[in-house]
């Protein structure tokens, strides 16, 4: 992985998502991994409370595909590595595993990450099309992951 992070505290679910996410950029046959892969990722694996809560507030994987497929990006080969975005929002997720004193990354901290993303980012603008609160959502993951310190992941 060449974007730095940890993968000793990335949670079998959070290797999967980001395979899917890998798996997505190449489809779209996007140069780099983005945060809006991960996010397209997170949401196509589809398990995990971030995943449930972004696809019951209306992030439907086909339709976030299709709204992700007229950006335009180059046609190039499959993705050679994570891009900027995709390395801020792991990152953000790592920071906020610190935050909330768990010893994992897993995919509800990664969507904490993307919903960080400035808001002229991919991702934010996605979540503002789909009418994603972001404020609201990453409150309603942190009341969920804050149970408590643990080491334990809710997959």
């Amino acid at each position: 992985m060449s974007c730095g992070k940890d993968l000793n505290i990335f949670t079998p679910t959070t290797h999967q998502v980001l395979a899917t996410a890998r798996r997505e950029a190449a489809r779209l046959r996007s140069p780099h991994l983005s945060s809006e892969h991960i996010l397209l990722g997170v949401v196509a694996f589809g398990q995990g409370i971030a995943a449930t809560m972004l696809v019951q507030a209306g992030l439907q994987p086909e339709v976030l595909r299709k709204h992700l497929e007229t950006l335009g990006w180059t046609h190039e080969p499959a993705p050679t590595g994570y891009g900027l975005s995709a390395r801020i929002a792991l990152a953000s997720a790592e920071r906020y595993t610190h935050v909330l004193t768990h010893s994992y990354v897993g995919p509800e901290h990664i969507v904490l990450g993307l919903l960080d993303e400035p808001a002229s980012g991919t991702v934010a603008r996605a979540f503002a099309h789909f009418g994603i609160d972001v404020r609201a959502t990453r409150q309603a993951i942190i009341d969920r992951l804050s149970c408590g310190p643990g080491s334990r992941p809710p997959d």
